[in-house]
């Protein structure tokens, strides 16, 4: 599928990276959380997979991320987040508070199906059976609850932005670094502490309801 896999990565050199790692001020949380809970597991999950997720196809004009001189990832595009503008009819990015960045729209780095990268082909039956029995398309939680071990995803992102549905894209960034993790589904009794606050909440509610078939969530 295009991306680079690592498997069975050691817990401590995924710590240490997440440790070293610059996350933005308003996502400490998401950082301090993420590592206390990948050391409370590690007893059960010392192991991690790590994939550096690229595009399938390569397409005129696509950036790649280079690794060394003979290996590339080629880069996500992701749309940022929109706000109006003062005017009240045209849209601008919608920025952080505290510093200067983007907010990917839903606030979404992956794209459907990543999390099912280095699944085996029993690992991926299982996932589509979990899906069926839940009446449902099958979406990454479904991988989830079929992974053995953590998974950390590495992206490399070209930042657009899209004033209108019928305006054509400007480009802002390019081979932007983000990263996602997912942790195997079903394990309830490990639990951290998190604070969050309405936005929050109210984003993770919107995205329980997601369709898992929306075209904007998937890579080519």
């Amino acid at each position: 599928d295009g991306a680079i896999f690592w498997q069975s990565v050691s817990w401590e050199i995924i710590d240490d990276f997440l440790f070293k790692y610059r996350f933005h001020r308003a996502m400490q949380g998401d950082k301090i959380s993420a590592r206390d809970y990948l050391r409370k597991i590690s007893e059960k999950y010392p192991e991690v997979d790590v994939a550096f997720i690229s595009l399938k196809k390569e397409v005129d004009g696509q950036s790649r991320f280079q690794l060394s001189d003979n290996e590339y990832i080629l880069c996500q595009v992701r749309t940022v987040d929109s706000r109006f503008a003062p005017d009240g009819v045209k849209k601008e990015p919608r920025l952080p508070v505290e510093e200067m960045g983007y907010i990917t729209k839903k606030g979404r780095v992956a794209s459907r199906g990543s999390e099912s990268v280095g699944l085996n082909a029993a690992q991926r039956t299982e996932a589509e059976k979990l899906a069926r029995e839940s009446n449902a398309n099958i979406a990454d939680m479904y991988f989830r609850y079929a992974r053995r071990r953590p998974l950390l995803m590495l992206h490399a992102l070209n930042l657009i932005h899209k004033p209108d549905k019928e305006s054509d894209p400007i480009h802002l960034l390019d081979k932007v670094p983000a990263i996602g993790i997912a942790f195997p589904g079903g394990d309830f009794t490990t639990t951290v502490d998190y604070v969050v606050n309405k936005v929050w909440l109210n984003q993770m509610r919107q995205e329980s309801f997601d369709d898992p078939d929306d075209e904007d969530d998937y890579d080519l």
